[in-house]
């Protein structure tokens, strides 16, 4: 379905001042009338605030709406318990189940989990704990990050772990394209 082809007759905005929970309850409302279509930002900026013509994506108010996108996301798993996808250049929409959200919206925060660990294990050779004073102040620092910190992030980089936590999906994705990437090299 093409984004002009959306028409929210029918919906009435909340009677609240907040262009996030406008805009968490649009969505939330389309995922009902057009569940699985993104609805570009746009779009969603003229129906919120009954507006007669659509604004430009580069429209100041329509960026400054796409800016409160996390504020819209918290608002929509809050009020509505639903998640938000971002389908890239086309616009975005709540998730409609749970099979929706464990294809999206959990995959994506889980890649994210995946990229923040990774992120941290990359930073352990900064550490080096001879070079920290030993001082009543550092006590608690040093005993937190060797006790707990440090063995755990050794221990999930040694472990297929992370690799593991990729949804099926996603895990196939990335092994087509190190073929691919193999291929070209031979």
């Amino acid at each position: 379905m093409k984004a002009q082809d959306l028409t929210f007759r029918g919906y009435k905005p909340p009677a609240t001042d907040g262009d996030a929970d406008r805009a968490a309850h649009a969505l939330d409302w389309a995922g009902r009338k057009y569940p699985m279509e993104p609805i570009p930002e746009n779009i969603i900026f003229r129906v919120i605030y009954k507006k007669r013509r659509t604004p430009s994506l580069n429209a100041k108010e329509v960026q400054v709406l796409s800016s409160r996108r996390q504020k819209i996301k918290m608002i929509l798993r809050r009020d509505y318990g639903r998640g938000m996808v971002t389908v890239l250049g086309l616009g975005i929409r709540a998730t409609v189940g749970t099979e929706d959200v464990l294809r999206t919206d959990m995959s994506a925060a889980i890649r994210r989990y995946i990229g923040a660990a990774k992120g941290v294990h990359d930073r352990l050779p900064l550490v080096n704990l001879t070079e920290v004073p030993k001082t009543e102040r550092n006590k608690m620092l040093l005993a937190w990050f060797t006790g707990i910190a440090l063995p755990h992030f050794k221990g999930l980089a040694k472990s297929d772990v992370l690799t593991k936590l990729l949804s099926p999906a996603f895990a196939e994705k990335k092994e087509e394209e190190r073929r691919k990437k193999d291929d070209k090299k031979s």
